[in-house]
């Protein structure tokens, strides 16, 4: 049970945490995506899933829009070396001539970065590769061809079950009234009318 996050995943995660929400492209439409990522980081944590990423991700999170402080370092590291949240896969040959063959067998043309993030993936053996890269989803038959889905945080199978939410209090009608109870209440107020009619 493991799924794959890109890098792209992690750097909107970092700027979300870290207040730099005005820095995230269409945030109103990706913070779905985002809040899904961080619930998965968390069932991670817990160990009731298992994320992977390449080492590759480690060198492209270095940065958020140019600026790097101490506590962004502090959060990739936490989250990407620490050995705790997300697993690095070793790059090996096998992911490498992958890469090469997911556009010369398999019409998927990526980038050099792109495409060893899905043979990473797909070498691995893992059920989902998370992204919001069009670049990937607008390849996404292709990609669930050859056995992982490509999706959106929001759009995982692997996201905690959230508890329902807690009942409403059961009422007491009779104290809410301050009276009998709602039927004589109601004979009581039908009794008032009928001696207000008399008079």
């Amino acid at each position: 049970m493991s799924l794959y996050m890109e890098s792209s995943c992690f750097i909107d995660i970092a700027k979300y945490k870290l207040g730099m929400t005005d820095k995230i492209s269409d945030l109103a439409n990706k913070e779905p995506h985002i809040q899904a990522c961080i619930k998965l980081l968390d069932a991670a944590e817990k160990g009731e899933v298992v994320i992977l990423t390449a080492n590759i991700t480690n060198s492209e999170c270095q940065h958020l829009d140019g600026l790097v402080t101490a506590e962004m370092r502090r959060l990739f590291r936490s989250i990407l070396t620490s050995g705790k949240i997300v697993k690095l896969v070793t790059d090996t040959v096998f992911i490498s001539e992958r890469a090469q063959e997911l556009r010369w067998i398999h019409d998927i043309a990526l980038s050099g970065a792109d495409a060893h993030h899905l043979a990473t993936a797909l070498e691995s053996g893992c059920e989902e590769f998370i992204t919001y890269d069009n670049g990937f989803l607008k390849k996404k038959d292709k990609i669930d061809a050859l056995g992982i889905r490509a999706i959106k945080g929001h759009e995982s199978r692997f996201l905690p079950v959230e508890p329902p939410p807690d009942p409403p209090p059961i009422v007491d009608i009779d104290t809410m009234l301050g009276q009998g109870n709602l039927f004589n209440a109601g004979d009581e107020r039908v009794e008032e009318d009928e001696q207000d009619t008399d008079e």
